[in-house]
């Protein structure tokens, strides 16, 4: 799945003004899934980097 959407990045870089009429047959619910999972490591990412930042500047420490 992976490498279909890859595909269609790359035809969109390369051709901007390209009009893609139907993406539904790519999404299934294995790539329903994959996104969230991915959706949830970085909210959880993004919740400790906004943690330690908190941290830091609690402390005084300049970053």
């Amino acid at each position: 799945m992976q490498t279909k959407l890859a595909r269609i990045a790359e035809i969109a870089k390369e051709k901007p003004k390209e009009q893609f009429t139907s993406l539904y047959h790519l999404l299934n619910e294995e790539l329903l899934t994959q996104c969230h999972r991915e959706l949830l490591m970085a909210t959880k990412q993004q919740g400790s980097i906004k943690s330690q930042k908190q941290h830091m500047r609690k402390s005084g420490i300049k970053h």
